[in-house]
């Protein structure tokens, strides 16, 4: 995917192609939410390259989603301060995935970088109130 502002648009409707096309149209909004911010912090990172991934996971009610980069450094979640503009997206993904995580990858022999991966599934409202037990595993 090329690093640029409209790129978001484009993942967000091709993921939610997919995903009409494999009966999950009630995880279209979770995963584009999710898509987004994990995108949003690779392009903050100064990502160059960045690949996306999206595949059923375990069955007809999860998908996962990826985002491989070549950014340095790796996603840490944090407490959110509701004051400042930034530092959520994380929090929104572990709120909104079953499990999330990420490990380094090499993209060359000198460069290295990393896929940061979220399970999107089916919850029930009370699941969505306990929030995720997986906080970012790696």
């Amino acid at each position: 995917m090329p690093v640029e502002e409209r790129s978001l648009r484009r993942v967000r409707r091709w993921a939610a192609e997919h995903l009409r096309r494999w009966d999950m149209a009630d995880l279209v909004n979770d995963a584009e939410v999710v898509l987004t911010e994990l995108l949003t912090n690779a392009v903050q990172a100064g990502s160059t390259r960045i690949t996306v991934a999206i595949e059923p996971c375990g069955g007809p009610d999860a998908v996962e989603v990826a985002v491989w980069d070549d950014a340095p450094g790796t996603p840490r979640l944090l407490e959110p301060d509701f004051e400042h503009e930034r530092g959520r997206g994380l929090f929104m993904v572990d709120a909104l995935s079953l499990e999330w995580g990420h490990h380094e990858i090499a993209i060359s022999p000198n460069s290295t970088g990393k896929v940061v991966w979220a399970v999107v599934g089916r919850r029930t409202p009370a699941e969505y109130i306990e929030g995720s037990a997986h906080h970012g595993q790696a």
